[in-house]
């Protein structure tokens, strides 16, 4: 990750390529008041999630973490969903911080100021967990096809609204031929985007972390009652009656 100058803008890159390498893996960072929460979302099609894949997860990003962080880094806190399956001052002592079992998320607790700190310039763990290919896929021009295209517009939403002429620029072409080679592929900027937005939205809908206020926020949509009608337009259902099909159970999130 030579490229990112910070952790921050490394884990957000992280983020939005997790789901190409595991449809499974969901990351969310957010951030207030000084402090920053990395939430782990493993989806599971409705099934219960088995605990040791939770800790493993976070037991991989705290590993992450740690390889791009000075040696005395440790988390402030890691909090489990599910029960303790063994002393928590065990747990606390691999993670090196205080462990909260049946908390309300899987996440890893931080503060911000440790996102400030410079990547080192070798390449870390995180490159080797994410895959490299397809993070060093980003840092150079790539063949425009639809799954960069998403990539790409993953990486535009973070900062605001995503437009085909940036994200056409982010992959060293110009606007017409993002166009013409997505129709290749039978398929178009607006298309690729709006897939994008449903997956996102399903995502968000089913960890129920997010209002919806925030969900159509996060979607780069003016109100929670657009982001209703578009999401209906999509899926033929309101976001309310999707999610209280959909939303996943306690334990699993």
């Amino acid at each position: 990750m030579r490229d990112e100058p910070t952790v921050r803008e490394a884990l957000r890159r992280f983020i939005a390529t997790a789901h190409l390498n595991s449809s499974a893996i969901w990351l969310q960072l957010r951030e207030e008041a000084g402090w920053a929460l990395l939430q782990l979302h493993l989806d599971s099609d409705g099934q219960p999630v088995i605990r040791q894949a939770t800790e493993l997860a976070l037991g991989g990003l705290v590993s992450v973490l740690r390889q791009l962080l000075p040696a005395t880094w440790h988390p402030q806190e890691v909090h489990f969903a599910h029960g303790p399956a063994q002393p928590a001052a065990q747990a606390a002592r691999f993670f090196g911080c205080s462990v909260r079992f049946d908390a309300e998320v899987d996440a890893i607790l931080l503060r911000s100021q440790d996102l400030d700190h410079r990547v080192p310039l070798a390449d870390g763990g995180l490159t080797r967990y994410a895959g490299l290919a397809a993070l060093a896929s980003l840092a150079r021009q790539e063949a425009v096809t639809v799954n960069r295209v998403k990539q790409r517009i993953l990486l535009q939403m973070m900062d605001g609204p995503c437009s085909a002429t940036d994200v056409a620029a982010s992959l060293g072409v110009d606007r017409r031929t993002l166009h013409r080679r997505l129709a290749r592929e039978d398929s178009s900027f607006l298309a690729v985007y709006d897939t994008v937005r449903l997956e996102l939205a399903k995502r968000h809908l089913r960890a129920g972390w997010l209002s919806m206020a925030q969900v159509a926020q996060t979607l780069n949509i003016d109100s929670p009652s657009a982001f209703s009608r578009w999401f209906k337009r999509h899926t033929g259902e309101t976001p309310s009656r999707w999610r209280d099909q959909h939303r996943a159970a306690p334990g699993t999130r």
